[in-house]
């Protein structure tokens, strides 16, 4: 028993070490700024797509808006936006608290959607 424990602490020991040192490998890498090697002369990821793939992805490219476009570049650019994000609480999404009947979960957000309306109240 004793055996079987130290074996598979060993085995996990080395296979930390092998990770630890992958990434490391791959820091390097980085740092020295070489170029991916590609197959057959390519000289971008797309050059490996196949015709049909590399369509798709042309045609997912061109259909991005550009909010999109600036919320994939600069993420942080626009967050919040008051009247594109606006939640009614009014009319049929009042608040109304729940009933006997009713089953609340642990989850506030989902409760308060429950509660306004925008889910089955029971």
């Amino acid at each position: 028993m004793k055996f079987a424990t130290y074996a598979a602490a060993l085995t996990a020991g080395f296979s930390v070490i092998g990770s630890a040192q992958a990434f490391g490998s791959f820091e390097k890498w980085v740092r020295a700024g070489k170029p991916i090697q590609l197959e057959n002369g390519a000289r971008e990821i797309k050059d490996l797509l196949s015709p049909k793939v590399r369509a798709e992805f042309e045609k997912a490219v061109s259909d991005l808006k550009t909010r999109d476009y600036d919320g994939i570049i600069n993420p942080n650019g626009r967050l919040f936006d008051a009247q594109a994000q606006y939640v009614s609480v009014e009319g049929d999404h009042e608040w109304k608290a729940p009933g006997p009947g009713d089953i609340r979960g642990p989850c506030p957000g989902l409760n308060v959607l429950a509660n306004h309306g925008y889910f089955n109240r029971d």
